[in-house]
């Protein structure tokens, strides 16, 4: 499975923004969190301080040097771009799922989490989320979805630097049971969300493959 997002390690209070293929340009935002690259131009979430505070926005940077468009999010962060269907999307920290379009952004009838992750595009959408980590948090167990509501699949995934990952058609997803004492490989079908595999293994290396265990 591609990269959906890349996470900038340029959070810059000024307007000139380095863009990963090196070229520098002028913005509007005070700081930028994750950039996606789009067919036809660079997609940014970040922040506009408007009053003192932090104000969410998407931005899109064509590549022909028209002007740069800006979208205000009215809840949450953006947190992730991914394309479907030749349609571009961004996922905000609230749990919305925006699709992007010419002029502006557009409700979409996607079922989604906050603090949801996209995991794979193809066959089906499907998202994960961690789990929380406050007593009464209603996000207390994690769990991975998919997006169109066929099936909903709680699992305790915690480590966050091995996410649940695509592998060979089906979904992997590291899972910690007895404070994070135990640790499962489990193998979900794709289409229906059925566990096909679960595996104990040793606590693993964060440089491991989970599609290796």
């Amino acid at each position: 499975m591609s990269a959906f997002f890349l996470f900038s390690n340029n959070l810059l209070a000024a307007s000139m923004y380095l863009l990963p293929n090196g070229n520098e340009v002028s913005i509007e935002l005070d700081s930028v969190s994750t950039v996606f690259d789009s067919n036809n131009g660079w997609l940014l979430g970040g922040y506009k301080i408007i009053n003192g505070s932090n104000a969410s926005y998407v931005s899109f940077i064509p590549y022909n040097k028209e002007p740069i468009k800006y979208w205000s999010l009215t809840r949450g962060y953006a947190s992730q771009f991914f394309k479907a269907n030749n349609n571009f999307y961004v996922i905000s920290s609230a749990g919305d799922a925006l699709q992007i379009e010419e002029n502006g952004l557009t409700s979409t009838d996607f079922k989604v989490k906050p603090k949801s992750t996209v995991v794979a595009v193809k066959p089906y959408l499907i998202a994960c989320h961690p789990r929380g980590w406050a007593k009464l948090s209603s996000m207390n167990t994690g769990s991975c979805y998919r997006l169109d509501g066929t099936w909903d699949i709680e699992l305790s995934w915690t480590e966050i630097n091995i996410p649940p990952k695509l592998c060979k058609g089906n979904l992997k997803v590291l899972i910690t049971t007895n404070k994070n004492q135990n640790w499962d490989v489990i193998t979900l079908d794709t289409e229906t969300g059925k566990t096909l595999t679960s595996k104990k293994i040793a606590k693993p290396k964060h440089e491991m493959s989970l599609c290796e265990l």
